[in-house]
């Protein structure tokens, strides 16, 4: 792992530096499954879990990805959404809790208008109007770790495509960190 670590840090650029984290944030979870056995749980924002890339300019390769060429079917991607509060990041290196953005058109918005503070949706029993939905690309909020000025909150995502699970949390309070 600590090897890992260095080679993480020595590309200059982001992109490929988190390529690599995700590489061995997937390669670390196979190897725990494999020599403790079980099952494995991997906990990451959205944007890394995710079975494929929502944003190449950022994260060309992301652990769900490398997972799943692994695993296969038995790799099981579950995102959270929320639609309104605020959440902690890091920001010009400190900490710092920001507002999420709202965006009407997004698939958390959507989710806001259930009303049940909180549940799960299984995205791969669904059917009629619901998996249609779920298959269309539409606003997803990213679930932010870097407050990075100019760049979205939201990106285009097919729900089904990157999840199969989605945790809906109506609303979000910041961490207390100190």
């Amino acid at each position: 792992m600590i090897e890992n670590f260095t080679k993480m840090v020595i590309p200059a650029d982001y992109p490929s530096m988190v390529k690599l984290h995700d590489q061995y944030l997937a390669e670390h979870a196979v190897w725990a499954q494999e020599k403790f056995g079980g099952k494995t749980m991997v906990w990451g924002h959205n944007i890394h879990i995710a079975k494929g890339v929502i944003t190449e300019k950022m994260y060309p390769k992301v652990a769900g990805e490398f997972l799943k060429e692994r695993v296969g079917n038995q790799y099981v991607a579950i995102g959270s959404t929320t639609t309104e509060g605020k959440f902690t990041a890091f920001s010009e290196n400190k900490i710092a809790a920001d507002t999420i953005q709202k965006n009407e058109n997004s698939s958390n918005h959507m989710f806001g208008q259930v009303h049940y503070d909180q549940f799960l949706l299984d995205l791969r029993k669904l059917n009629g109007a619901a998996q249609q939905w779920v298959k269309e690309k539409q606003p997803f909020l990213d679930g932010i770790a870097v407050i990075i000025p100019n760049e979205p909150q939201y990106y285009e995502v097919s729900l089904q495509e990157q999840f199969d699970i989605m945790v809906h949390i109506q609303k979000t309070t910041p961490s207390h960190i100190k």
